[in-house]
């Protein structure tokens, strides 16, 4: 029989101790090649390199579709004014998601897909891919909930694709080419802007600046207008009006007067005194003092030689322009003497006057919301409030003395059901919080002392929602002292019948802001005497 060797044995074997040494090096090993390797990074680097592939082979697909008929139209499956959003929803409008989707503007909405990754035009993109490309399903957000979905938005027959990234530092949403490093982007124009702003800043951000815009001895006028791709402001005195390219706001190019050797080379919609305006789709609405009209431009290629063309024009009182709005199918214009005309431009060619009003007062601002107008008025009454629901018999329904004679009602906004009236009083600015939650029973609920006086005339203030934050930005100018210093002061409206002052911006010395219009994350400002277009941000661009 084989003997048993316990020497061989010994030297052959381990002890608990040194088991235990081994185990504890390998437990340590695997920790550190665990966290070397970092599984969670490793998995949102996978989830963003799919959503890369998911949104290209989308984008491949459509132009295959319009390769293979000429005809195809985009604008004909997908309106311009929708998001559309890999979510699932039974809900065509995303009732489900809309509290933790990012809030869009007026005139925007969202859609969702019972069947989201449907593709004979019932999924989440609205356009029939079955019949044309080979693809099963439409690819979703790995994730797709909450925050992580795909988008499509088109504009004319141009569509942009976007998705999210998980990773802060993704190379694939920093060289795709599109206009957001936090997105990856795809597309025939990557720089199709949406209407989102996915993350607010505590204050406004100067970005831009083009410095003598406007003639010395001039000024900018009360109410610039602000699209997706173009800013319009104009002179007070000169008849110029100014084109601006804002498709990069960083980068602003004065497309109609960027060079003043002479007036040849300028676009003159008016005569001797601009007037204030206002754009709806691929028309600019222009209410001329000098030819009591107001005149429709086309503006579907702005960039062409004297610029856009008039197409049609109806006579309107040959006095002060103050304000113009477009809302539907009717254009709204008021007059400092407080001339009130609602034209009917449903047949664009052919704008016919349907309703007028006087006030018979001096009459500052004017904003109209779902057919109710509103007015600030100088004397003993200052708000005013009209129903124009009837076009036809537009009836002052309620009224109030806000700061009342001798004062200078000058800045008026509207948003949820409350009234801001920012009133120079004495060389100060005070704001007016009014409930109109009850058209026919307004109420003042606070006066509040602004840092900002209001310059007269300019409507200088904007309310404006981004990312759930609401906001209220008012500009003007430093009462505390003779030197003419530009400001900013941000509110924030949560409870909209209690602002609280965030901030203010200097803007700057000879920068008194006369306009404040808000788009696509950005403010846009006019000032004098500086006679420049200032931009700033305040906001990230989905």
């Amino acid at each position: 029989m084989k003997s048993f060797n316990r020497n061989h044995f010994k030297l052959s074997s381990f002890t608990l101790i040194e088991i235990i040494v081994v185990l504890t090096i390998l437990s340590i090993l695997g920790i550190l090649i665990t966290h070397a390797l970092k599984p969670t990074e490793i998995a949102k680097s996978y989830r963003d390199t799919k959503r890369a592939a998911d949104i290209k082979n989308i984008e491949k697909a459509l132009n295959v579709i319009m390769s293979l008929d000429p005809n195809f139209r985009i604008s004909n499956y997908a309106s311009s004014n929708v998001i559309y959003i890999s979510l699932p929803d039974n809900s065509p409008t995303c009732s489900n998601w809309i509290g933790k989707l990012p809030p869009l503007p007026s005139g925007y909405e969202y859609r969702c897909s019972a069947n989201p990754q449907n593709i004979d035009g019932t999924g989440w993109i609205p356009i029939n891919f079955k019949d044309s490309v080979n693809i099963s399903n439409l690819p979703v957000d790995p994730i797709n909930q909450n925050n992580y979905f795909y988008s499509f938005t088109v504009s004319g027959n141009n569509f942009k694709i976007t998705s999210p990234v998980e990773k802060s530092d993704n190379y694939l949403a920093k060289t795709d080419g599109g206009i957001n490093d936090s997105l990856i982007e795809v597309g025939e124009i990557k720089n199709i802007k949406t209407p989102l702003c996915m993350s607010a800043y505590q204050g406004p951000v100067e970005i831009s600046t083009l410095m003598s815009i406007f003639p010395i001895g001039d000024r900018p006028w009360t109410d610039n207008t602000v699209t997706d791709k173009w800013l319009f402001c104009n002179e007070f005195y000169d008849p110029e009006e100014h084109i601006i390219d804002i498709t990069d706001p960083k980068n602003p190019f004065d497309i109609i007067r960027s060079v003043y050797p002479s007036y040849s080379d300028a676009w003159t919609p008016g005569q001797g005194v601009s007037g204030p305006k206002a754009v709806k789709d691929n028309y600019f609405f222009f209410h001329n003092r000098s030819r009591g009209k107001l005149e429709i431009y086309d503006i579907s290629n702005p960039v062409r030689p004297k610029g856009p063309p008039l197409i049609a024009s109806v006579s309107v009182p040959a006095s002060w322009p103050d304000a113009t709005f477009v809302e539907d199918n009717l254009v709204y214009i008021m007059s400092t003497n407080g001339s009130i005309r609602i034209i009917d431009v449903s047949t664009i060619t052919n704008p016919v006057i349907v309703g007028s009003y006087e006030t018979n007062t001096t009459t500052r601002a004017m904003i109209v919301k779902d057919k109710i107008i509103y007015l600030l008025t100088d004397g003993d009454i200052n708000f005013r409030i009209l129903d124009a629901r009837n076009p036809s018999n537009i009836t002052e329904i309620s009224n109030l003395t806000l700061a009342g004679p001798g004062a200078v009602h000058i800045q008026l906004e509207v948003y949820q059901n409350v009234a801001y009236a920012v009133v120079n009083i004495s060389g100060y600015g005070k704001m007016y919080v009014i409930d109109v939650s009850n058209l026919y029973n307004p109420q003042i609920v606070r006066i509040i002392d602004t840092i900002y006086r209001p310059i007269d005339p300019g409507n200088a203030l904007q309310a404006v929602e981004i990312f759930g934050q609401k906001r209220l930005y008012g500009g003007g100018e430093d009462p505390s002292t003779s030197t003419p210093i530009g400001l900013i002061q941000a509110f924030d409206i949560s409870d909209p019948l209690n602002p609280q002052s965030l901030g203010v911006i200097n803007v700057g010395i000879n920068a008194p802001v006369r306009t404040l219009r808000i788009a696509n994350c950005h403010i846009y400002i006019s000032t004098r005497p500086e006679h420049a277009i200032r931009i700033y941000q305040i906001g990230t661009k989905y």
